[in-house]
Formats: C-alpha cells, sequence, structure tokens
C-alpha cells in the first residue's frame, strides 16, 4: 500500500542574506558559542513508516499494520491520522491511530500500529497521513510541518518453497510364501472354550489355542457340526496349535 502525507517531508531552504565577516562583524566574533549552541539543538530524527501487512480479520473485516521506526529517537504520545485512498483517489475511510512512546531504547525503536475495517480488503489502496503529531523533548510537535514523519517504501522479499528430494522407494519385500489347504472331516462337534478350539476330525484330535484367532475363524468352527467337513485356509506355519494361523474356514470341501 503506498504511504503519502499531505505536506513535504522537508521544507525547502530560504535564501540567506550576506553574513561574511566584513558584512556581518558580531555575527563572526561570536561563531563559537552559536556553533555550540547548533550542536545542541540537532534536528531529531525523523519516524520513519511503512505498510507492512494486510490480513483478513473475519466477517468482512481487514487488518493493515503499519511499522514505524523511530531511529532510537524517543518520541511519546504519536498520534497519527490516516486516510484510505481508492485507486482513483476517493476517501474511503479515515481512523486515527495513537501509540504512547517509541524509541526510549533499542528494544523499542520499532512498533506497530493497526487500522481496521472493510475498505482495506479492496486492492490498489493507498494510505495518506493527514496530520502527524507527538511529542519530543516535552514539546508536542507537528510531524509533518516539521518533517520528522517520512513514508519508506517497502517491497516484500520473495518466499520460494523448496520442494523435498524424492526418497527413492523401498526395495519390494519378498512375496510370502503360499497358504495351504487342509480338510477336516468331523466326527464331533468341535468344542469351543475361552482359550482354545478342540477338534475330533477323521484326522485326528487336536486342541488349538485360540486367543489371537479371527472373528471368522471363532465363528465357523463354533457353527460347525458332527459329519461336516471343513476347508482350512491355513500359513504355511500351521501345525494345529494355534488357531491364529488360520487364515479362512469354509464350511465344506467341494
Amino acid at each position: 500500500m503506498l504511504l503519502t502525507s499531505l505536506l513535504p517531508l522537508r521544507s525547502t531552504p530560504t535564501s540567506i542574506p550576506d553574513a561574511s565577516p566584513r558584512a556581518c562583524p558580531a555575527l563572526w566574533r561570536q561563531l563559537p558559542v552559536l556553533a555550540l549552541g547548533g550542536l545542541m539543538t540537532l534536528q531529531a530524527q525523523a519516524i520513519e513508516v511503512w505498510h507492512s501487512n494486510t490480513v483478513f480479520g473475519g466477517q468482512g473485516q481487514c487488518v493493515a499494520t503499519l511499522t514505524l521506526d523511530s531511529g532510537l529517537e524517543e518520541f511519546r504520545q504519536v498520534k497519527l491520522q490516516a486516510a484510505v485512498l481508492d485507486k482513483a483517489g476517493r476517501r474511503l475511510m479515515t481512523q486515527t491511530l495513537d501509540l504512547p512512546s517509541i524509541g526510549s531504547s533499542s528494544a523499542e525503536r520499532f512498533a506497530e500500529v493497526m487500522l481496521e475495517g472493510e475498505a482495506l480488503c479492496d486492492e490498489q489502496l493507498q494510505l495518506q497521513i493527514t496530520s502527524a503529531t507527538a511529542v519530543l523533548n516535552g514539546k508536542r510537535i507537528d510531524l509533518l510541518r516539521a518533517g520528522q514523519l517520512t513514508a519508506r517504501t517497502f517491497r516484500p522479499m520473495p518466499i520460494r518453497i523448496s520442494t523435498p528430494a524424492t526418497a527413492a522407494a523401498p526395495a519390494p519385500k519378498p512375496a510370502a510364501p503360499a497358504g495351504r489347504v487342509i480338510d477336516l472331516h468331523l466326527t464331533a462337534a468341535p468344542q469351543l472354550s475361552q482359550e482354545g478350539i478342540h477338534i475330533q476330525s477323521a484326522e485326528g484330535r487336536h486342541a488349538m489355542y485360540a486367543v489371537h484367532a479371527s472373528e471368522a475363524v471363532w465363528r465357523a468352527f463354533q457353527k460347525a457340526r458332527a459329519g461336516q467337513c471343513l476347508r482350512l485356509q491355513v500359513t504355511p506355519e500351521f501345525d494345529f496349535s494355534n488357531a491364529a494361523h488360520i487364515s479362512s474356514v469354509s464350511p465344506n470341501c467341494r
């Protein structure tokens, strides 16, 4: 956002009358004293101000942040009157910005003030400082007339986000060995307990630990009856000791 003020930043120098030693001998005799007085009344460092950010504040409002740099000169009771203009120069809104103090130490060299309003959500705006006052060395001064407020041109630094290098794909895991199929011809209905499944079949008697068996496997044995053939899909390490190694149970062997 472009910052401007209603008055020039510095006053135009006026013409100086002849002050040669011949024309003003008394002035030259007092030159050392005048020089010392001049050193004691050097003009204070001007406050620099710039638009540093605008964010959407919700409910159709935006917030613009102005940053001020005191140059380590202490100013108190800073009051700025700001007008927001559109690209055609029409005034959209005005706002008074108050800052209790700035520049009392290196930690307080910079300060921020904020404007809030719906008009700030538009693009191609200008911000005009129409009046500015502050207390300097115990006296309230007009910062615009004294040339003590200047607008700094601020250009944000572009930010680039680097894309991380793509990691090499992990090596494929070796395929698991194929499972086995076992048919059980039940001679009695399976007996189920909290910890195991007891089977009597033409292939033999088996007691399998079943705490980690899947619910589907558990229900298949729960529904099985004497004379039924169950087809088990099992892992290669299955040995009738642990039902967790049974992948699935089919209620028939066809």
